[in-house]
């Protein structure tokens, strides 16, 4: 962003923005690691660098609270804005945009039902992450990983993280960049994994990154406490989570004090996902951590880009929910205008 900058008030010391330049005050050299092809970068430049961002976000009217959609590569500028945000006390919208599926897809249509389109966007995340990163090659119309891709792929998980260190998100980072060269070879990526690591460690390592991990835990609770604030109205409710697979929001609601007898309001939760697998695990799951919710819940394979062919499921049809959530599926649809548009079908009036 460019152009006049506004007037920056120091943030409060319990903000992100506060978090960070006192972080940059007492340790200004300090690294901070990312998984970007820039490895990383001091606490005092990231911080300055959010600044000049704040003003400029200011200067052109932004306000504490507002929405501001953000669409920038997953490269360390997105770690700049998102420190700018914070300074600025605005809220981000993120969009997520495959950057380079110009030239990485330049003929491959999206193919039709749920069994073809999961490892195919699984495919294609894969790739706009290494093409991201610079590890791909681009050889006419053939793409193959990069010699530095190669070479990480196979080393042994202590020269990998270095001795001693443990990261479970860094784990599950190597984990995926082992099946690179199946997935570019039109495998499914979840298929590869459990052939790899096995069934458990690929539902450890995908229940981590999609639950656990903290960037995620951290939106999770955002969605969970908005849904907690609707049941406290006291009225019946009805919830659509699509791309749902391990029911991370409600795993995140849970958590929440009072949550469960509120849930009470809750007439029906329909989760939908095209893993089976996955939905069949978190099934399992939920019912043991919320025995008492199985009988609202249901679980539906479902391609959100055809939800207008499914109004045989209740929660699908005209004017029939309350509340939409969804759960990690920019990537997962092939026109998410359409999809919303179904979404909003689907609400109620007033919603």
């Amino acid at each position: 962003m460019t152009g006049r900058t506004g007037l920056l008030s120091p943030p409060r010391a319990d903000t992100l923005g506060g978090v960070l330049d006192a972080a940059a005050g007492r340790h200004p050299d300090r690294r901070v690691r990312t998984f970007f092809r820039e490895t990383d970068l001091p606490f005092a430049a990231l911080a300055e660098s959010g600044r000049t961002v704040a003003r400029n976000l200011i200067a052109a009217g932004v306000a504490p609270g507002m929405p501001v959609l953000v669409i920038v590569p997953d490269n360390l500028r997105m770690l700049q804005v998102i420190a700018g945000l914070a300074h600025a006390g605005a809220v981000m919208v993120p969009l997520s945009v495959p950057f380079s599926v110009s030239k990485t897809y330049p003929d491959a249509p999206v193919p039709r039902g749920v069994h073809a389109r999961q490892p195919f966007f699984f495919r294609r995340r894969l790739l706009d992450h290494l093409d991201d990163r610079g590890e791909l090659l681009h050889d006419g119309g053939a793409l193959r990983p990069a010699p530095e891709l190669l070479h990480r792929a196979a080393l042994g998980e202590e020269e990998y993280f270095g001795a001693g260190y443990d990261s479970p998100t860094l784990r599950g980072m190597k984990h995926l960049e082992t099946v690179a060269d199946g997935v570019l070879a039109g495998r499914d990526g979840l298929e590869l994994l459990e052939e790899r690591i096995g069934a458990e460690e690929t539902w450890r390592t995908w229940h981590y990154l999609m639950t656990d991990a903290p960037p995620k835990r951290a939106c999770n609770a955002l969605v969970a406490r908005a849904l907690d604030r609707r049941l406290r109205a006291g009225e019946p409710t009805v919830v659509f989570e699509g791309g749902a697979g391990l029911g991370a929001t409600l795993r995140e609601a849970l958590r929440i004090g009072g949550f469960r007898e509120r849930a009470k309001h809750i007439t029906a939760y329909g989760f939908t996902g095209i893993s089976r697998p996955l939905m069949n695990r978190a099934r399992r799951d939920l019912a043991e951590a919320a025995p008492e919710l199985l009988d609202t819940l249901r679980f539906d394979r479902v391609d959100l880009d055809l939800l207008d062919e499914h109004d045989d499921l209740p929660y699908l049809r005209d004017g029939a929910v309350d509340v939409v959530v969804f759960e990690s599926v920019l990537h997962d649809v092939e026109n998410l205008r359409r999809v919303l548009t179904s979404c909003h079908r689907m609400l109620k009036p007033g919603d």
